[in-house]
């Protein structure tokens, strides 16, 4: 399995080279499509696997902030 700083890296890179955006730019926006991912999870919802996905995705968007 891909690991979240791995998650991190990728979706960044998309960004530069399918997008053309600078790392900075880049950084941006891939914060920003991990948050809407986040927001999609149900608040208050407790079921086990959502809750992992939403953990993983949490420290996707922290690896991010630190690229």
């Amino acid at each position: 399995m891909i690991t979240t700083k791995e998650k991190a890296i990728e979706i960044v890179i998309n960004f530069e080279n399918k997008v053309g955006l600078c790392k900075d730019d880049a950084i941006d926006c891939a914060y920003v499509c991990v948050q809407e991912i986040l927001n999609e999870f149900p608040q208050g919802y407790s079921g086990n696997f959502e809750a992992i996905r939403k953990a993983w995705w949490e420290d996707v968007k922290i690896e991010i902030s630190e690229l």
